[in-house]
C-alpha cells in the first residue's frame, strides 16, 4: 500500500511526497522482515522506490547509499544499471564501468541458460557501450554497439514477429535490408 503511494505520488509529479511514502514503505519494510523472516525477500522493493525518489530529486549521493544497499539483498542487473547511472551523476565514473560490466556478465548467464534474456541482455551492453563512451573508452564502445546490433539482428531473424519494446521498429527494418 505504501509503495502504491509512493509510485503514484511519483507519476503525479510530487517528488516530496513520493520521496516520504519510499521513506516509510522501508522502513515498515525492514520492520516486517526483522518480525517475519520471509518477508526479507521483498525488501527490495522499498530500496529501489527510496533510490528513485533521491534521483529524481537530484539527491543522488542519497540514491547511491540506498541503492548499495537494496544490492546487498538481491543483485539484480536493472539495479546495478541503476546505480551505474547515479554513480555517473555524481563522477563516481570508475564505479560505474564497474556496476555496469557486472550488469552484462549476469545479463550473459542469463541469455546463455534462456535466450528470452536476450533482450536484457542487449539493454545491459547498450548501457555499457554508453558508459564507455563517457568515459572515453571510445574503442571499447564502438566494439560492443556493434555487439548489441548483431544481437539485435540474430534476434530478429529467430524471432520474426517477435516485437522487442526496445528495438521498436527498427529489428523489422533491420532484418529486411539485409
Amino acid at each position: 500500500m505504501l509503495d502504491d503511494r509512493a509510485i503514484r505520488y511519483r507519476d503525479l509529479g510530487r517528488r516530496e511526497d513520493a520521496l516520504a511514502a519510499a521513506q516509510q514503505s522501508r522502513a515498515f519494510r525492514c520492520e516486517l522482515a526483522e518480525v517475519e523472516p520471509e518477508y526479507q525477500q521483498t525488501l527490495d522493493i522499498s530500496f529501489d522506490l527510496l533510490s528513485d525518489a533521491y534521483a529524481r530529486l537530484g539527491r543522488f549521493e542519497e540514491a547511491v547509499i540506498v541503492k548499495e544497499e537494496g544490492l546487498k539483498i538481491r543483485r539484480d542487473p536493472w539495479s546495478l544499471i541503476e546505480l551505474s547511472t547515479y554513480y555517473k551523476r555524481i563522477g563516481r565514473f570508475d564505479d560505474a564501468v564497474e556496476r555496469a560490466e557486472e550488469a552484462v556478465a549476469i545479463d550473459l548467464q542469463r541469455a546463455e541458460v534462456q535466450p528470452r534474456h536476450l533482450t536484457l541482455l542487449m539493454a545491459s551492453l547498450d548501457h555499457l557501450s554508453a558508459t564507455y563512451r563517457e568515459v572515453g573508452r571510445l574503442d571499447e564502445a564502438l566494439v560492443l554497439a556493434a555487439e548489441v546490433v548483431a544481437i539485435h539482428r540474430d534476434f530478429a531473424d529467430s524471432h520474426p514477429g517477435h516485437h522487442c519494446h526496445r528495438c521498436g521498429q527498427s529489428a523489422r527494418q533491420d532484418n529486411h535490408a539485409k
